[in-house]
């Protein structure tokens, strides 16, 4: 009932070389349809994990596979891999937007935390096995459903402990249990289970939430759902929007972040009035008027404004930032070529170094032409 898409091929906007994922279609696909996209972030490189979905009858889903370029943990050159092939899913097949789906073992695991944890909004679930999460931001998973397992006996660390359980305390849609006499590699057996498939399937993205917790340390992450940060204040490490809808309007708590812009949920956008209030401050305003505003910081409070959301700085990881987008390596004399070789090749500090991206070099002349 199932057939294998021969290959998604595609050139790659972040380096420029030839890229592929596998999928694996209903028998009956058809464009005119939306189906569910359930992803497997593969460990190192290029799987075909999907065929393991096979025996999968319950619904018609498509399933892929998409890679990390290697032990990224899903950040960097890994985060910007991952959504480029997702983007490249979703503009070849017919997607229900509302319903895109992570797994992924070890690294690939670390890899579906990551994208999850920075990209709320565009996941309706996950399933998180033998992966490391960052307990700092685990709270911006509150409306991403969550099936995750550990084991004591898995030798990764941080996988289990009390910070974390702390954390999955706070996340109402997260489901953990215990695989018990679990090693790390046996986590592998529990990527294409069918309770868990049913179980996450029947799960959908929610695109307005009424509340919204979002942390983040950079300016490469910056939105969740209807709120966008401009960027994070000038000596601060992080920043952090919450945001609720009530009865009268809006109520939002900002801390170290610049500004905010602000898409109005759909259950406010028919009041003749709204109550903003953001950090005490109250603002009243009419939906009238546009459905997206903008919000800066000044040194007596907060104003509406039609500033575009633009951080100040470029606060970001340091040298491997500029991994998160397309790059060229210019070598400004020949004697730089060997080293610009290095900076086009990068590679981790993972068991396997090796990342499967080569940015293009470029002699000056090149550059200028």
């Amino acid at each position: 009932t199932k057939s294998l898409e021969n290959v998604l091929m595609y050139t790659s906007a972040l380096d420029g070389r030839s890229e592929h994922c596998y999928c694996l279609l209903p028998k009956g696909y058809t464009p005119e349809k939306k189906y569910p996209l359930f992803l497997t972030i593969s460990v190192l490189y290029h799987t075909i994990n999907c065929l393991s979905f096979s025996p999968f009858q319950d619904e018609e889903v498509i399933f892929a596979d998409i890679t990390p370029k290697g032990v990224t943990m899903g950040s960097h050159v890994g985060e910007a891999a991952l959504l480029e092939q997702i983007e490249q899913l979703k503009r070849r097949f017919s997607v229900d937007e509302d319903r895109i789906y992570l797994t992924g073992y070890s690294n690939g695991g670390s890899a579906a935390w990551h994208l999850a944890q920075m990209y709320p909004h565009l996941f309706a679930g996950i399933i998180p096995l033998a992966g490391m999460q960052n307990a700092r931001f685990l709270g911006n998973l509150l409306h991403v459903n969550v099936i995750t397992a550990f084991s004591h006996e898995d030798s990764v660390p941080r996988i289990y402990d009390r910070c974390i359980q702390r954390c999955y305390r706070r996340l109402p849609l997260l489901v953990e249990a215990e695989a018990k006499n679990y090693y790390h590699t046996d986590f592998q057996t529990l990527l294409a289970k069918r309770d868990t498939l049913c179980y996450m399937l029947k799960r959908k993205r929610n695109p307005y939430p009424d509340t919204i917790y979002y942390k983040t340390r950079d300016h490469r992450h910056l939105q969740a759902y209807w709120l966008k940060l401009d960027g994070i204040r000038p000596g601060k490490k992080e920043a952090t929007v919450r945001a609720s809808v009530t009865d009268s309007g809006l109520e939002l708590q900002c801390r170290n972040a610049d500004g905010v812009e602000v898409e109005l949920p759909p259950s406010l956008r028919n009041k003749e009035k709204i109550l903003l209030r953001i950090n005490r401050q109250e603002i009243t305003l009419s939906p009238a008027a546009g459905y997206r505003l903008h919000l800066s910081r000044q040194q007596n409070g907060w104003s509406l404004d039609d500033k575009a959301p633009t951080p100040r700085g470029r606060k970001g990881i340091g040298l491997l930032d500029v991994y998160y987008a397309p790059l060229k390596i210019v070598a400004g004399i020949p004697e730089l070529t060997d080293l610009a070789g290095n900076f086009s090749r990068p590679v981790s500090n993972g068991y396997v170094p090796e990342l499967t991206v080569e940015y293009p070099v470029l002699s000056l002349a090149e550059w200028q032409g």
